[in-house]
């Protein structure tokens, strides 16, 4: 895995992650399920990126 991909990686996942916070916030959610729901979302997308970049790279 190279720098690049990493450093795009975490900036996709910033962005995600401020639209799932405002899209629980316009749906007026409290904040802990607005938390732990973008901690979530983040977490697997998170987790399927580096398997894809992993396979891509072998």
């Amino acid at each position: 895995m190279k720098k690049k991909d990493l450093i795009r990686i975490a900036y996709e996942k910033i962005m995600l992650a401020i639209g799932v916070m405002i899209a629980n916030l316009v749906m007026n959610e409290t904040m802990t399920v607005c938390i732990v729901n973008t901690v979530l979302v983040v977490g697997i997308t998170l987790i399927f990126d580096i398997i894809q970049l992993r396979n891509k790279t072998q």
